[in-house]
């Protein structure tokens, strides 16, 4: 298959990829506390040049693939390097440890290369009978995603760095050093395992808990115009009834109703007959965001002994649902646990149980404390990335959609609450009346299922 300026494209994925890496590199020997300081030449490195020589990467480039004859050999590491030669590198302290570190780079990309190759190969099969020039056209789109590059790079090197035991820069530093958007990497991580079925489990699980991090925590941070997940879902909202966003497709979960009320079943109806649809991506996204959701609120019902209460597993469920399809911006800057325990706590105190929020805390600290890994350190990180209910969080919430997306004022600064204090003046203002309306058996609210089978818990 042959692409269009072919060679210019990879030469430029190449020249991307030395200038990615080499920051990789450097910021891992800096994490690892293996470089001095700021040389004033490229003579002061004394690791063997590493900063400086990719003839290496290069050559390995050139012979990595089936498809060796589009990648070019004739490309010189200083070429690919220009745009980082304006300053000099560090002193890099020479031990085991950073030659360790050299060669942990040199196998990520190697390892880019061949999935590369593997993602291009699967995405043709799925294509299948398509006519040519399109199928050649949907794969060369995917080829000059430099989003998609970045991405599958940094799934690369979390494989190999967890592989080779270097921890002190791995994910969610990696999304920070390869300028990797959350939902990007949350949809390259499945393409990645996906490409790679010789994959031991270790390397499977650990970008499984890469991809429940983007998905229940960084995913929702940031605020403005440039908050990437906000930005999709406030689109959806111009196109879709309020209340379908979050409600359906996702495991765990039965939608009683496909509309937020009764009384819009005009809307309704002339809805269902242009059949609007949601991108995949973000209704991937959402399942995802149900299935975490349905996993922790069961864990918390057990804790609590409430697992076999159906009335008000439902009714958090539902509460839960609701938030996501309609006042989603209250997951802005919080964790979707923060969500999840406001929930269980409003619909327990609305049915009378005697369930007090600090037990409910208690409950989820010990069921975070329950990560298991049997690498003690890959157990640091993974407990490093627990929320915890205990800190102070955002206090201040969008009033809107379009709020979520509004850039920060001058000389803003954060003001801060306990998750008692977010529940009491956020959270409770914008669920209150369908808590109520749902614990008096209200007909205005549908009530969505709670189903944990699904989930095999």
């Amino acid at each position: 298959m042959a692409f269009t300026n072919g060679e210019d494209i990879l030469k430029k994925k190449q020249s991307l990829t030395m200038h990615l890496i080499k920051k990789y590199m450097l910021e891992t020997l800096k994490a690892g506390g293996l470089t001095i300081k700021r040389g004033m030449d490229s003579t002061s490195s004394s690791s063997s040049n590493m900063l400086t020589d990719y003839s290496r990467f290069t050559n390995h480039d050139s012979r990595s693939t089936s498809s060796s004859s589009s990648l070019p050999s004739d490309m010189s590491s200083s070429s690919s390097l220009s745009s980082l030669s304006v300053l000099a590198p560090p002193k890099v302290v020479a031990s085991p440890k950073s030659l360790q570190i050299e060669t942990s780079c040199h196998q990520a990309v190697q390892l880019f290369w061949a999935t590369m190759e593997s993602v291009l190969l699967m995405q043709d099969a799925v294509l299948g009978k398509m006519n040519m020039q399109e199928k050649i056209a949907r794969i060369g789109q995917l080829l000059k995603s430099e989003a998609f590059h970045r991405a599958l790079l940094a799934c690369a090197v979390e494989t190999v760095f967890v592989g080779n035991k270097i921890y002190h820069h791995l994910f969610p530093q990696s999304l920070k050093t390869f300028e990797v958007k959350p939902l990007v990497m949350f949809s390259v991580i499945d393409s990645f395992i996906g490409a790679r079925p010789d994959l031991p489990n270790a390397f499977r699980n650990h970008l499984k808990w890469c991809e429940d991090c983007v998905v229940s925590d960084i995913a929702w941070q940031n605020a403005g115009p440039k908050q990437e997940l906000f930005g999709v879902m406030n689109a959806c909202l111009k196109v879709l009834p309020t209340g379908l966003l979050g409600g359906g497709g996702g495991k765990g979960s039965e939608n009683s109703s496909s509309s937020s009320s009764s009384s819009s079943s005009s809307s309704s109806s002339s809805s269902s007959r242009t059949k609007p649809k949601l991108p995949k991506l973000l209704v991937d996204f959402l399942n995802k965001v149900q299935t975490l959701a349905n996993k922790r609120i069961f864990q918390l019902a057990t804790e609590l002994g409430l697992e076999t209460d159906t009335a008000v597993l439902d009714h958090i469920w539902t509460v839960f649902v609701s938030v996501l399809s309609t006042t989603y911006w209250l997951f802005q800057e919080r964790h979707i646990d923060h969500i999840i325990v406001c929930c269980v706590y409003g619909v327990c105190k609305g049915h009378g149980k005697s369930i007090l929020f600090h037990r409910i805390i208690n409950a989820h600290q010990k069921i975070t404390q329950q990560i298991k890994s049997s690498n003690a350190d890959l157990l640091m990180l993974y407990q490093a990335g627990r929320c915890n209910l205990r800190a102070e969080i955002n206090s201040e919430c969008a009033s809107d959609a379009s709020g979520a997306l509004k850039p920060r004022p001058s000389g803003w600064t954060r003001v801060t609450t306990s998750i008692i204090g977010f529940y009491n003046h956020v959270f409770l203002k914008q669920t209150k009346e369908m808590i109520t309306n749902l614990v008096g058996n209200s007909e205005q609210v549908s009530i969505v299922r709670f189903q944990s089978g699904i989930l095999g818990l």
